[in-house]
């Protein structure tokens, strides 16, 4: 096999650069040309990341928040949503997470709020029911709880 053939390093005879611009060296294997853009810097891209996973969780964790029983599951996430949107606030997508974060959590605050609610409600039935029935002398008496209590609602 020979020897690869070497390009000329001048300009050809006859040919004249045009004035200001002077010849560049042969750019490198895996080197980016002359003058190439190599992207955002690394803390601009992290903050990126950020953004996108602060819009992602904070979908995932409102949809979750509207949904009751589920809305327990959102609490970790609508945090990290609301975490990750104000690290990386300068972008779009960390600001719609952060919102989505915050709202997801009056969502969960409310839901738990409402189930807590209606579970002591209920409980608290229970309890009157109990007592009634504990004071009730025959069965008609108990007859009379069992219709104040269970079959009113």
């Amino acid at each position: 096999m020979s020897e690869p053939t070497s390009y000329p390093q001048q300009p050809e005879p006859g040919y004249r650069p045009q004035p200001g611009y002077q010849q560049q060296p042969p750019a490198q294997y895996g080197s980016p040309p002359p003058g190439y853009y190599q992207g955002q810097p690394t803390e601009t891209r992290k903050h990126a990341g950020l953004a996108t996973a602060a819009l992602v969780v904070g979908i995932i964790g409102f949809v979750f928040a509207c949904v009751p029983f589920l809305n327990y599951v959102a609490y970790p996430l609508v945090l990290l949503a609301i975490v990750f949107g104000l690290i990386a606030f300068k972008w779009g997508k960390a600001k719609a997470g952060a919102i989505l974060g915050v709202l997801g959590l009056v969502a969960t605050i409310l839901w738990s709020v409402a189930i807590a609610g209606a579970f002591d409600d209920a409980t608290n039935d229970v309890h009157a029911y109990n007592a009634c029935v504990a004071k009730a002398h025959s069965s008609a008496e108990i007859d009379k709880c069992s219709d104040k209590y269970l079959h009113s609602k």
